[in-house]
């Protein structure tokens, strides 16, 4: 991936692919860079957005701090709502399962 995003850092794909990649490694800050990369480059692709609002509700849920969990799920309700219609229209192999599987929803 490191390759991939040196010869073509625009490459959605590589950017999606490595924000999941880090979110199953355990590294949420670096997978919600990409993500928002990833979203920046075209709002109009819902599976970052997707991906970076399933990773805002894991991290608001497994956290101690009520305040912050709280702000982090506000976010990921936000940014779900921007992307459950684009994703609506959107064929369903656009969107993987890759973040259920990380919530432990799909195997």
């Amino acid at each position: 991936l490191i390759a991939a995003l040196r010869l073509d850092p625009s490459s959605l794909d590589a950017l999606e692919l490595a924000a999941v990649s880090l979110q199953q490694l355990g590294k949420g800050g670096c997978a919600e860079a990409f993500h928002r990369r990833a979203i920046a480059q075209d709002p109009s692709r819902p599976r970052a957005q997707v991906n970076l609002g399933l990773l805002l509700l894991h991290s608001s849920s497994s956290s101690s701090d009520a305040g912050w969990a709280d702000a982090r799920a506000h976010q990921a309700e936000e940014v779900l709502a921007r992307a459950l219609p684009l994703a609506a229209a959107t064929s369903p192999l656009d969107v993987p399962l890759t973040s259920a599987a990380l919530l432990g929803l799909a195997p």
